[in-house]
């Protein structure tokens, strides 16, 4: 799931928690935010994106994106590399993979909402697993596809539950050349059927259940 930032209506940002010397990165580490969509919102968004790598610093809370980093890395996780969205100014994005469990990670900063994480694994039919700590209305995701939401959970506890939830029958494998052309490329079927939805439902026909709740832990 790509969430991406016109329109917020409200943001929460949770900084580190606790820093006790006996517990990992990914443990200690914990990045939350808030973000509501509206349909005018999403019609908004850019129909594709690109990422770019950033000519200085990006960052409005390079402390939180690097522990972020940090927690992941401490996981197996490798770092593609640091981003912008040329169409989508104040994002910056910190792209990483663990080939190892076939997953793909993201960390977003927007420069009002904050920070926050999503653990994605890519299936052969196309699909996506994917666990994030934002919360927010209007974030959808796409039909056949399986979105948990766990804001206020530690890095450590969003990666246990991203490797017990998923199915691990024809995981694609998590490479970093294909990281960033992945990225836009989920963005760009994201919006489209968030788009088709939102003009479904303007002219009446039938659309995504907005009050639909986002598939959580029990």
């Amino acid at each position: 799931m790509l969430i991406f930032f016109v329109g917020l209506t409200a943001v929460v940002l949770v900084g580190l928690l606790s820093r006790d010397h006996d517990l990992s990165a990914s443990q200690e580490t914990v990045v939350t935010a808030e973000v509501n969509f509206s349909d005018a919102a999403i019609e908004m968004l850019p129909e594709r994106i690109h990422l770019s790598r950033p000519d200085g610093e990006v960052f409005h809370h390079p402390e939180l994106v690097r522990a972020a980093s940090e927690g992941l890395l401490s996981e197996g996780f490798a770092i593609v590399g640091a981003f912008v969205i040329d169409e989508l100014p104040g994002i910056g994005i910190v792209l990483l993979v663990n080939s190892g469990n076939d997953m793909s990670a993201a960390i977003y900063e927007h420069e009002l909402a904050g920070v926050w994480a999503e653990i994605v694994s890519r299936y052969e039919d196309g699909t996506r697993c994917t666990h994030t700590t934002l919360k927010g209305t209007g974030i959808e995701t796409r039909e056949g596809n399986t979105l948990v939401s766990l804001p206020g959970v530690p890095l450590a506890e969003l990666l246990a539950r991203a490797r017990g939830d998923r199915s691990a029958d024809a995981l694609m494998p998590a490479r970093t050349a294909d990281a960033r052309p992945q990225f836009e490329a989920d963005y760009a079927a994201w919006v489209a059927e968030r788009k088709h939805h939102a003009e479904a439902a303007a002219f009446g026909g039938d659309a995504m259940d907005e009050d639909e709740p986002l598939r959580k832990a029990a």
